[in-house]
C-alpha cells in the first residue's frame, strides 16, 4: 500500500498528471447513449456503468502497480513518454512487441468506433427531440437505419486531431469530460436541495459534492490550450442555446430516450 501512495515531493505533479491521464478512464458513462437499443435500460444501464467503472479501476491499478514495480525509474527509457514499446521488448522480445503493437492498434480502432457510435447516437437524440436541426441530425439512412450525417460530422471533427499533438488532443477530450462531470454533479446537488423530501444524503449530496471539488482541482490543471478551445466551443453552445430559447424565455428542449424506439 505504501508504494501506491505519492510522496510529498510528488504532489505538485499529481494533479496535472491526473488531468492528462483522465483520457484513459473516461467513456464508461457514454453507454447511457445506448438506452434506445437496450432492454430495460433503467436497470441494465446503471449496472453496466458500475461494472465498467469497477473493471477499469481494477485493470488500471493492477497494470500501473506491476509496471511501476518492474520499472521504478523512468530515466532508463530512451523516451519515457512512449515507454510501452520498450517495456514490451524487455518483457517478451520483438515477437511480443509485434503482438503488443497490434493489440494497441486494435484497441485504438475499437475506442474510436465506440466514441463515434455514442457521439452520433447522442446527436441523433438531440435532432429527434428538436434540440438540433431535425433535417440533418435526426436523419436516418433508409437502408442501414443509421444516422449517416451525424457519423460524417463526428468523423470530420475527430479528424481535426491530426493537426494536434497528443497532449493537446488529450486535453481537449478531457475538457469535455470534466464539463460533463461538473454539470452532472451540479444537477444532482440542485435536485437534492430542490426536493422537499430530501433523498439519501450520502448518494445525493456528499458524493456529488466531493466529485465537484475533485473535478475542480482537475480543471485548474488542464492545458491552457484546451481551456481556450474548449471555452470557445462552450461559448458557441451557449449562444446557440440562447437563440433557440429566445434568451431563455422558453424552456430548453428535453431529450427523451425511449426503450427500443430508436434506430
Amino acid at each position: 500500500i505504501h508504494d501506491l501512495l505519492p510522496t510529498p515531493n510528488e504532489f505538485p505533479t499529481l494533479l496535472p498528471g491526473a488531468a492528462l491521464l483522465t483520457l484513459s478512464f473516461v467513456g464508461f458513462d457514454a453507454i447511457t447513449n445506448l438506452c434506445d437499443e437496450t432492454i430495460r435500460p433503467e436497470k441494465t444501464i446503471p449496472k453496466a456503468i458500475i461494472l465498467l467503472a469497477i473493471g477499469g479501476l481494477v485493470f488500471f491499478v493492477t497494470v500501473t502497480y506491476l509496471m511501476q514495480s518492474l520499472f521504478p525509474n523512468a530515466s532508463q527509457f530512451n523516451n519515457y513518454e512512449a515507454a510501452s514499446p520498450e517495456i514490451a521488448v524487455h518483457l517478451g522480445g520483438n515477437l511480443f512487441l509485434a503482438f503488443f503493437l497490434g493489440a494497441a492498434l486494435l484497441s485504438c480502432i475499437a475506442s474510436g468506433l465506440a466514441s463515434q457510435l455514442v457521439a452520433s447516437r447522442f446527436l441523433y437524440a438531440m435532432g429527434r427531440d428538436g434540440a438540433l436541426p431535425k433535417r440533418v441530425f435526426s436523419y436516418l439512412h433508409p437502408r442501414s437505419k443509421t444516422p449517416l450525417f451525424n457519423i460524417l460530422i463526428v468523423g470530420l471533427l475527430a479528424a481535426t486531431a491530426l493537426f494536434l499533438d497528443l497532449e493537446k488532443a488529450t486535453a481537449l477530450v478531457n475538457f469535455g469530460a470534466f464539463s460533463a462531470f461538473t454539470f452532472v454533479n451540479i444537477c444532482v446537488l440542485y435536485a437534492y436541495f430542490k426536493r422537499k423530501k430530501k433523498p439519501a444524503f450520502l448518494e445525493n449530496f456528499l458524493f456529488p459534492f466531493l466529485g465537484l471539488v475533485f473535478t475542480g482541482f482537475l480543471w485548474i490543471s488542464l492545458n491552457p490550450f484546451s481551456l481556450l478551445i474548449g471555452g470557445i466551443w462552450t461559448l458557441l453552445g451557449v449562444v446557440y442555446l440562447t437563440s433557440t430559447t429566445r434568451f431563455f424565455k422558453k424552456a430548453p428542449v428535453e431529450l427523451h430516450y425511449d426503450e427500443l424506439s430508436g434506430m
